[in-house]
This record gives structure tokens, sequence and C-alpha cells, in this order.
């Protein structure tokens, strides 16, 4: 069977990475023989990875699209000022645009879009054109691990939805959302992520954490929040550890994308706090290594989704600071409310909110591992089991 994995971002999104790392293993648990290919936006950052397990990667985006700059404008202008109706412009230029990844369609292939975010974007249309031109190719095309904010829809994004032969929701909120709509195609599992074992120790409760608190916080947060406020919060909590326990703090980068590297907040404080010779960056090269590092620590405070993915599989009290749906119905799959869990960043007001948060895990901090470790096997093996949905011949698209 050929798989097709499409609208990923590049593995310098460490999430990124991991989801197609455990997809490709998920694939090959149900066909062996499976041909997986990778259709990513940056390819020199898949290129590098040591654990995307795939057989081919290919550039998504084609040279035209810089010859295409002029038709791109043209669009815009005559949505803005001549007719509301930009499908035939939009064609043309997706069709040039991803016509790398359309080669690689054949009659009978599965093709999973594997960027969970993308229908988030107030701009999904050339997601929604993928999945269109990939079904006149014959191919089923698959929803794969998705989060979906309930304000993204219209009429053009319920069709998009019914069109898919398969929708997998990664958290209850966008199932029960996705499912409101009448859908039939959603199933609900949890981030294929979560599956993703990295050779790391048992879950048992005689394995002690190292006295290490982990921190990510990435520049993308501070689209949804008060920048200043934002860093004045992560400033107070270091300072608040420093002086008031004696664990040591480890900054976690997760996403190393130019245009949103969690390097530059994180070298702030890091050059703010290096003195102090409890404070370390971290420089983990792909996914698995950086999930170790968070599964060695005590708690772990972050930004990035996935970030507090490799906490809560290895059992870390965490606290995500929130600003979609995805942490909020992650959090409340796995904790049955998000209240505690997640802090939204837009409520970080005051520079001492998010130090209360830490304190009240510290003081449930037990409770919470104890928790976690006898609710992420079942959890974890429930990713695991994802995949057989792609095997079931439910719409006649796959075989017995």
């Amino acid at each position: 069977m050929k798989f097709l994995l499409y609208a990923h971002g590049g593995s310098g999104n460490h999430g990124c990475e991991g989801i197609v790392a455990a997809t490709a293993r998920l694939l090959r648990g149900i066909d062996s023989s499976a041909e997986v290919i990778l259709s990513s936006r940056k390819p020199a950052e898949d290129e590098r990875s040591t654990i995307l397990s795939v057989d081919k990667i290919v550039n998504e985006f084609s040279g035209y699209w810089g010859l295409l700059s002029p038709l791109r404008y043209m669009a815009a202008f005559a949505y803005r000022f001549i007719s509301k109706d930009t499908s035939l412009y939009y064609s043309i230029l997706y069709s040039l645009l991803f016509k790398n990844t359309l080669k690689q369609a054949s009659d009978g292939a599965v093709a999973l879009s594997i960027g969970g975010d993308n229908y988030c974007s107030h701009n999904c249309s050339g997601v929604a054109y993928l999945n269109r031109a990939l079904k006149k190719r014959g191919c089923a095309t698959v929803l794969w691990g998705c989060s979906i904010e309930r304000d993204a829809y219209d009429k053009g994004f319920i069709r998009d939805m019914q069109s898919y032969d398969l929708i997998v929701a990664r958290e209850s909120r966008t199932f029960k959302m996705l499912s409101s709509l009448k859908l039939t195609n959603v199933r609900l599992y949890p981030d294929p992520v979560f599956s993703l074992g990295c050779a790391l120790p048992e879950m048992t409760d005689d394995v002690k954490p190292e006295n290490i608190v982990g921190i990510n916080l990435s520049p993308l947060i501070m689209k949804y929040g008060d920048k200043p406020c934002v860093m004045r919060n992560f400033s107070r909590l270091i300072e608040f550890i420093l002086q008031s326990t004696d664990m040591s703090i480890a900054l976690i980068p997760h996403v190393v994308w130019d245009e949103s590297d969690d390097r530059l907040p994180l070298s702030e404080l890091y050059r703010a706090y290096e003195g102090t010779g409890r404070v370390t960056l971290t420089n983990g090269s792909n996914y698995c290594k950086i999930k170790s590092t968070i599964a060695r620590c005590r708690m772990f405070v972050g930004a990035r989704t996935h970030s507090i993915i490799s906490a809560y599989s290895t059992c870390v009290p965490a606290i995500a600071i929130g600003y979609s749906v995805k942490a909020y119905g992650i959090a409340g799959d796995i904790f049955g409310t998000d209240k505690n869990y997640v802090v939204p960043v837009q409520s970080l007001k005051r520079e001492d909110d998010l130090t209360g948060a830490f304190k009240w895990l510290m003081v449930h901090e037990d409770d919470v591992r104890r928790h976690l470790r006898q609710f992420m096997p079942e959890y974890c093996a429930r990713a695991g089991a994802s995949a057989v949905e792609i095997a079931q011949p439910v719409w006649g698209r796959w075989g017995e």
C-alpha cells in the first residue's frame, strides 16, 4: 500500500517531526511493505532527521511558486475589487504550487494530511485544494490527528470535511464539534505522537525523575498574549524556582524555524540567569532526544503542544501555556478538566500569574504523577491503535 503524508511544515518543528515518525511506524504496523512518501515544505530539514523512517521525501512546493507571484497578487486584487469568487485563480495557483505533491498521487494510494493545526488557520484553502485534487487522482484522503477551532468553519469547510474518507480528531473538543456538524467520517484517537516511545524508561513508581523543571517558551504564544507580560511571567517563575526551591531549570527549545524559533526567547532567559549555575539551555537534535530530556524532568511548563505531549506521555506533571483548542482538549481528555493544567496565554495579566499556577502544580505534584502513571499506558496504546481505522474498508476504499 502507498501512503502519502502531506501538509508537513518541516522537521525544524520537532512536533511535526514526531508526527511523521509516529505515523510512518503506525502505517507500517498495518502493512509492513508499505511505501511511505513525505511531501514537505522544508525537505532539507527532514533529510537531516534520523527518526522519520520514510521511503521518499519530496518538496511540497514546486519551483513555479516564485514565478507565479504576480498571479497571486492578481487573485487578491480580483477578490477585493472585482468578484468574491477566486476559485479559478486559486485553482491555477495551487495546481502549480503543489505540482510536486500531486505527482506522488496515484489511484488507490492513501493521502494523509498530517498538519494537525492547518484548519485552525484563517486561510486553509491550500489544504482544501489538495484534498480535492488528491481525490480526483483516485486517492483516499485522511485528515490525521487534527484540532479545529469552532469558529473555523463555514459551508465550504463543511463540504471539505465531508469529502475526506476519514477524519481523526486528536481530542474530544474537536471530535464533538465535528460530530455536531452531522459528519459520519470522524473518529477520536489521541495524537499519534503519544504512540512514540523513544526508548524511554518504563513508567513505574520506582522511576525517580531528576530534580529539574523543564521550561519551553515559544514566539508563537506572543502573538496571542502580551509579549512583555509573558516574558515577565517566565522570568518570575524562574526566580521563584531558584529562590524558593532546590530545583534546577532546563530551558528546552522545541521549534527552531527561522520564522518561529524557541531559542530566541529561551536564550534571553538563559542569559539573564546563567550566572546562577542552575539554568541550562538544551539543544536536542530531534523529537526523541528532546522527549528523553523532558522525561527526566520532575515537572514541566511548556508552550509547544508536542513538548507537553512528551511530558504527559512520560508521566511528568506539566502545565500547558495554551492559546487554542488543542491544549484545552488534550488536557481535558487526560485529566477530565483543563483547569489548573492549562494556563491561557491571554490570561497572563500580572507578572506572577504563571508562578501561581506552578505553585498549584507543586502542591499536587504527586497526585498528578500518580494519575498519569495510571492513565497513560492505555491512552498511549489507543494512540497506537489509530492506524487500524485506515485499514478498515469502511468507505470501500481499502482492501480486506
